[in-house]
Formats: structure tokens, C-alpha cells, sequence
């Protein structure tokens, strides 16, 4: 994901201000904040994810990117449900990683498909294509385990909840998997190819909703369905701005 430093800050000021808004508006309408609010926290943990995995960041910051936004998106949710916040924590960092591992292998895929192979040797990569790390980035990983393995009785998983946190977490990575595929060509010229894509992510939202609804049956179909267009629409929306932002001028 390409994009400049203003245009990344002004996606990250507005999707900041919604949180804001619909926190704001949560005693007056719990469940349709929850709504708004889960499908806000999928987006954005997926657009987070796709940009540590495609930025031009260094790499200590694109990884520490989602966990200080699952951190600031686990607050509200935990005060508005059952959770506890490290739990919350704990389920969207791990939502991140299961966003970044079907698009790793999408990107890849699509890149060995058109024949885009850079033979030149990258900077960081010794003879043989094998990764060197710097003394810094060693140190960094072992303060990072470190950090980790001091926490780890702090960060509970919710076993109890481990079948719907899992549902929840392959229905919603397959729903931003669509929403890539699909904002790809949402400022394309065809729109036939457009309007096939976006058929086609809409109906991975509902059958995301309905597996959904599904594995749990407390709420209607409907409220997993909207939860997964919402989280769409975030996706398309941010990746529309910057692939609209980076197309060459044609005046």
C-alpha cells in the first residue's frame, strides 16, 4: 500500500473521529453502536494489517502498528460487553495476523501470475535470497519476546469462546480478502469487472453472516451480515482513496 504520509494521516484521522462518534452515541443506541463499532474494528484492524504487510515503513513500526490499534479498539469493547480488555486485545491482534496470511499469499500469487519478479538483489538480503538482520532489528526482536513472554500471564485467551472467535475470525478475513480483490477495481475503467466484484463481495457477506449466526444465534442473520458490509465498505474505502491517490494523471 503505497500512499503518502498526509493521505495516511488524514484515512487515520477519519476512521479515529468515527470511533469517536459512534463511542459517543453507545449509551443511547448499545446495539447499533456495537454494530457500527464491530464492523468499524474489522476494517480498520484489516487496512492496518494490509499496510504492515505492503508498507514502505520501517519494519518495527508496521508490526507494532495493529497491536496499538487493537489496543485503542479493545477499550470501548470491552466496556460495553462481557470481555475483559486484554482479551479484546488478544482477539484482534490475532484477527490482524489472520487477515495478513491470506493476503501475503493472495499478493504473491497475483505477482508470480503477471511475472512481476524483481531479480535484483534487495537491500537487507544476503546471496541466496537469505534475510540479514541488523544488530538493532535483533535486539528489537528479542525486547519484543521478551516483552511478550513477561505478559503472558496478563493475556487470557477466551477458550470459552474459542468455536465463534474462530468463525468470527475466518468470516471476517474472508470478507477483506473480498474487499481487496473487490477495491482494486473500484476505480477501474470496467465496469462490468466492477460491478461483478462488488456482486460477488456482497455475496461473501452473507454467507459470512449467515455462518455467523450460525456458530452463536444470539442476534439475526442480519446483524452479522451488516457487520461484514461494514467492514467492507471500510476496506473499499480506504483502498479506493489510495489507489485513486496513485494513479498516474492521464490530462
Amino acid at each position: 500500500m503505497k500512499s503518502t504520509p498526509l493521505l495516511a494521516g488524514l484515512l487515520a484521522a477519519a476512521m479515529l473521529l468515527a470511533d469517536l462518534v459512534v463511542i459517543r452515541r453507545w449509551p443511547a443506541a448499545p446495539d447499533a453502536s456495537l454494530l457500527l463499532f464491530g464492523g468499524l474494528a474489522a476494517g480498520q484492524i484489516a487496512l492496518v494489517a494490509m499496510w504492515s504487510l505492503w508498507g514502505t515503513a520501517p519494519w518495527l513500526l508496521r508490526l507494532l502498528a495493529p497491536a496499538a490499534l487493537a489496543a485503542w479498539l479493545s477499550l470501548p469493547l470491552a466496556a460495553a460487553t462481557a470481555g475483559r480488555w486484554p482479551e479484546w486485545f488478544l482477539v484482534l491482534t490475532l484477527f490482524a495476523g489472520l487477515v495478513a496470511l491470506p493476503l501475503g499469499c493472495l499478493f504473491r500469487g497475483e505477482k508470480r501470475s503477471a511475472g512481476q519478479r524483481d531479480t535484483r538483489r534487495k537491500p537487507g538480503t544476503a546471496a541466496g535470497g537469505r534475510l540479514q538482520f541488523s544488530l538493532g532489528g535483533l535486539l528489537s526482536w528479542m525486547t519484543l519476546i521478551a516483552v511478550a513472554c513477561a505478559l503472558r500471564d496478563k493475556f487470557a485467551f477466551p477458550w470459552a469462546y474459542g468455536r465463534e472467535v474462530a468463525v468470527y475470525g475466518v468470516c471476517l478475513a474472508a470478507v477483506a480478502v473480498g474487499a481487496l480483490r473487490t477495491s482494486a477495481w473500484w476505480t477501474s475503467e470496467s465496469p462490468g469487472s466492477m460491478y461483478a466484484r462488488v456482486a460477488g463481495l456482497t455475496l461473501v457477506c452473507l454467507v459470512s453472516g449467515w455462518f455467523m449466526h450460525a456458530t452463536t444465534g444470539v442476534r439475526n442473520v442480519s446483524f452479522y451480515t451488516l457487520l461484514a458490509l461494514i467492514e467492507a465498505i471500510v476496506i473499499c474505502i480506504g483502498l479506493s482513496v489510495c489507489v485513486a491517490a496513485n494513479r498516474p494523471e492521464t490530462s
